[in-house]
């Protein structure tokens, strides 16, 4: 028996001016046959992120991702003994490189 999954992406940036941009992200997952998440055999797996981005310097860049994850079983926990078929999360994220 062949196992199988797959996913595919897709994503965008349009940056407002050089300090600021949005970008956006979706996302499928398939796993069939529960390689990926061996307890949930079936699994369709759908995410969106927006990013919002500032530039202040050449060298710092700060993300604020929001994201939505939906899987058409309940695999993300909601409490210490419930499970959910979707999650909402945040993260403020900063970058700094070199030149």
């Amino acid at each position: 028996k062949t196992e199988l999954f797959w996913g595919v992406m897709l994503a965008g940036r349009y940056w407002f001016s050089d300090a600021f941009a949005l970008g956006a992200r979706g996302e499928y997952l398939k796993d069939r046959d529960g390689l990926l998440i061996p307890r949930a055999t079936g699994l369709d797996l759908m995410s969106g992120t927006l990013t919002l981005e500032a530039k202040p310097t050449n060298n710092l860049i700060f993300k604020l991702d929001n994201r939505v994850d939906y899987g058409s079983k309940q695999i993300f926990q909601k409490s210490l003994r419930e499970d959910t078929g979707y999650q909402i999360t945040t993260t403020l994220g900063a970058v700094v490189t070199t030149d």
